[in-house]
């Protein structure tokens, strides 16, 4: 209203001099002419600047989730300051096995609806199960959500990686940027044993593989058969996925001539699949935490 009232105000002090022609006339249009001219950016200014300006106020910014680190009394600390691994028994039975120069925060009491600890360094950690209250471990960027598992955090203060690696159970992990309007958890990436999940400070990337050494989940003992002769290796993949809990992804179609015999032993998981896939003249990779087996068929 104040720019429309200043427009109206100079058009009646000026109003006398409406009527001049010649020179004097002239003159009075192009001085009006940069009047209104001025007063027009005035009024863009305020139809655009104003609005812009609000929306990037402090009472216009939208508001970020409650972040989930919110603690409500002191934490003890715990540091292990020897060679020796350092374990640390919570309020809930869960225990936290420190390594080396790893440190644990934590309250004396978890909250009635999470649990919630910090963790710098390198640490074990065996979770209580409760599926009613949360666990989770924040250690740099990256939050580990579990219910009641078993698995293993690195996160040096100095290292341009976090790594977080599942025994058993299964695991959450997602990436708490410093800024963020939008749930982080909704971004999650979800592994089991043998996976892991390598978080990238520098590009801020989560990345899903398998460790570099899986281990057995499920003794040898107990599959149903460990030792094949004259059968289609579709059938020892599938027995090695039982003992490893990994999904090895093939063409059922290219393999079903692909005949082996074979004895699961002790070998690493690796040496098994060497061994296999030199047999039927195949390969493999890993992709995104799966093993991708590539054949062109058997005879």
């Amino acid at each position: 209203p104040s720019v429309f009232t200043s427009v109206f105000a100079t058009m009646v002090m000026f109003s006398p001099f409406f009527f001049l022609d010649g020179v004097m006339g002239e003159m009075f249009w192009d001085m009006a002419l940069v009047v209104v001219a001025c007063l027009g950016i005035s009024l863009l200014d305020a139809a655009f600047f104003l609005p812009s300006h609000l929306a990037h106020s402090k009472a216009f910014e939208p508001k970020p989730k409650n972040k989930l680190r919110v603690f409500t009394e002191k934490l003890i600390e715990k540091i292990n300051n020897s060679n020796a691994p350092l374990a640390v028994k919570l309020e809930d039975g869960s225990v936290v096995t420190l390594s080396k120069n790893a440190k644990l925060s934590y309250p004396r009491h978890f909250e009635p609806n999470k649990r919630q600890v910090i963790l710098s360094g390198e640490a074990f950690f065996e979770i209580t199960k409760n599926p009613q209250k949360p666990f989770f471990v924040y250690s740099n960027e990256v939050i580990t959500k579990v219910l009641g598992t078993s698995f293993t955090i690195q996160a040096f203060e100095d290292s341009q990686e976090v790594i977080v690696s599942v025994k058993t159970g299964r695991v959450s992990v997602f990436h708490q940027s410093k800024v963020t309007f939008a749930d982080p958890e909704e971004e999650a990436l979800i592994i089991t044993p043998n996976q892991q999940i390598v978080f990238s400070r520098k590009d801020e990337l989560l990345t899903k593989s398998l460790i570099d050494n899986p281990i057995l989940i499920k003794d040898l003992s107990q599959l149903t058969k460990t030792s094949f002769e004259d059968i289609p290796v579709s059938e020892v993949f599938k027995a090695i996925e039982q003992a490893y809990g990994v999904h090895i992804i093939y063409d059922a179609d290219q393999l079903s001539h692909c005949i082996i015999t074979t004895t699961l032993a002790n070998e690493s998981l690796y040496s098994k699949l060497d061994i296999i896939c030199k047999t039927i003249g195949a390969s493999y990779k890993i992709v995104d935490a799966q093993i991708v087996i590539q054949s062109t068929g058997c005879d």
